[in-house]
C-alpha cells in the first residue's frame, strides 16, 4: 500500500473538483489517512480550498514528467490541465507546433484551444508502477507496449526510507518503474 503521511503531495481522482461524471485528477495534499480512506486538501478551482475524503485507490503519487514526449498529433488521447485539474482529452487538430484544439472526455460539444504546456502523456499507476498509456486509446484498461518502447527512467518514490523495485518489463512487453507498497488500480476511472 502506498505510504501516505500528512503533508504528502499526491494526485486524487475527484468527482467533486469538476462537473464531470468521470472525475479528474487534481493535485492535493494529504491531511489524514485511515486504513481504506484518505482525506486530502486541494484548491484553486471554483470552490476555493476543498477537503475531500476518498478511497485510497483513488490516490496516486504525482506522475513523473516524461521528457521528449510532446509530439502530439490529431487523434491522440492525452491529459489536459483544465480548471486546475487533469482530464483525459482527445487532440482534434494541431493549430501550430505548440497550439492544439482538444476535446475533454465527457464534453462532447466543446473544444478548447490550448498550449502544449498544459498537455501531458497519460500514465497509469497500478501495482506499484507507472505505465505509459497508448496515445490512441481513450481507456485506461490496457498498457500500450507500442507507445512505450523504453522503460521510464525516473524512479518514483515518496519516502526516502522505502526501497524501490528496479525497472522491469511486464508480460505484455510494457516497461515500468515501481515503488514498493501500493496496490491501487485505476483502470476503470475514465
Amino acid at each position: 500500500m502506498l505510504r501516505l503521511t500528512r503533508g504528502t503531495e499526491v494526485e486524487v481522482l475527484s468527482k467533486k473538483a469538476v462537473d464531470c461524471v468521470l472525475g479528474a485528477w487534481v493535485g492535493a495534499e494529504v491531511i489524514s489517512t485511515s486504513l481504506h480512506t484518505c482525506t486530502v486538501r486541494y484548491g484553486g478551482g471554483r470552490d476555493g480550498i476543498v477537503e475531500e475524503t476518498v478511497l485510497r485507490t483513488a490516490v496516486r503519487p504525482l506522475p513523473p514528467p516524461l521528457e521528449g514526449a510532446t509530439n502530439f498529433t490529431p487523434g491522440d488521447f492525452v491529459e489536459c490541465c483544465h480548471s486546475f485539474t487533469w482530464r483525459t482529452a482527445k487532440i482534434l487538430k494541431a493549430v501550430s507546433d505548440n497550439i492544439f484544439l482538444v476535446q475533454l472526455h465527457g464534453d462532447l460539444n466543446v473544444g478548447y484551444v490550448v498550449h502544449k504546456s498544459v498537455l501531458r502523456v497519460r500514465q497509469r499507476w497500478t501495482s506499484n508502477r507507472w505505465y505509459v498509456l497508448g496515445k490512441k486509446s481513450a481507456f485506461m484498461c490496457e498498457c500500450a507496449k507500442e507507445n512505450n518502447p523504453s522503460p521510464m527512467k525516473k524512479d518514483i518514490g515518496l519516502d526516502d526510507d522505502e526501497d524501490s523495485e528496479s525497472s522491469s518489463e511486464s508480460s505484455d512487453g510494457s516497461s515500468s518503474i515501481g515503488e514498493a507498497g501500493h496496490e491501487s488500480d485505476d483502470r476503470s476511472r475514465y
